[in-house]
C-alpha cells in the first residue's frame, strides 16, 4: 500500500500558471500570424502589412486564461482523486492518462483559437471590409455542423455567439476540440 499524498505534495497552481501560460501564449502567438499572413497573402495583400506587436497583449492574457483554466481543472481532478484514496504511485499514472487524452485536445482547440484570432486581427489591420464563413472541421459537433456555410461580416459575431472558431467566448461544450476554419472574402 502507498503513501496518502496531500493535493499540496503533488500540485502548486500558481507554479503551474507561470509555467503553462508563456507556452500557450508562444504556440497561440506563432499560429495567429502564420494565419493572419495566410489569409493577406490568400487575397492578394501584402503579408508585411500584418503586425504581431499589436496582438501581443490579447494573446497573453488569452494565454494566462486559458493555462488557469486548465491547471484549475487539474487541481480540481487531483483533489477528488485524492480524496477518493489515491496514493503516491498512483500519482502518475493519473497524469500521463490526462497528458495522453487531454493534450492533444488542448492542443487543437487552442490551435484552432489562436488562427481564427489572427485571421480576424489580420482582417482588421488590413482595414478592407471582409466577410466570414464558418466550414466545419472533419467530425464536427451538430451544433458547428448547422451552421457550415454561414456567412456575416468580418466584426458579427457567428450565430453560435463565436467571433471565430474555438473562440474563448464559448463555453467548453462547443470550444472543446473543435478544429472548424473560417474562409474569408474581400466584400
Amino acid at each position: 500500500m502507498g503513501r496518502k499524498v496531500r493535493l499540496s505534495d503533488v500540485f502548486n497552481l500558481e507554479r503551474w500558471n507561470r509555467a503553462l501560460s508563456p507556452e500557450i501564449f508562444s504556440i497561440a502567438l506563432g499560429a495567429s500570424a502564420a494565419a493572419a499572413r495566410l489569409l493577406l497573402s490568400g487575397l492578394g495583400l501584402s503579408a508585411d502589412e500584418y503586425s504581431e506587436d499589436r496582438t501581443q497583449a490579447w494573446l497573453e492574457e488569452h494565454a494566462a486564461g486559458v493555462a488557469s483554466g486548465i491547471n484549475g481543472a487539474t487541481q480540481y481532478a487531483l483533489g477528488e482523486a485524492l480524496a477518493a484514496g489515491l496514493v503516491a504511485g498512483e500519482v502518475q499514472k493519473l497524469f500521463t492518462g490526462w497528458a495522453d487524452a487531454r493534450a492533444p485536445q488542448i492542443a487543437r482547440t487552442e490551435v484552432t483559437a489562436a488562427q481564427g484570432f489572427g485571421i480576424r486581427e489580420a482582417a482588421q489591420q488590413a482595414e478592407r471590409e471582409m466577410t466570414k464563413t464558418w466550414a466545419t472541421g472533419s467530425n464536427p459537433r451538430s451544433s458547428h455542423a448547422r451552421m457550415n456555410g454561414e456567412t456575416v461580416a468580418m466584426g458579427a459575431f457567428f450565430s453560435n455567439g463565436a467571433r471565430w472558431p474555438g473562440d474563448s467566448l464559448l463555453d467548453d461544450k462547443e470550444r472543446a476540440n473543435c478544429n472548424c476554419s473560417m474562409r474569408v472574402d474581400l466584400a
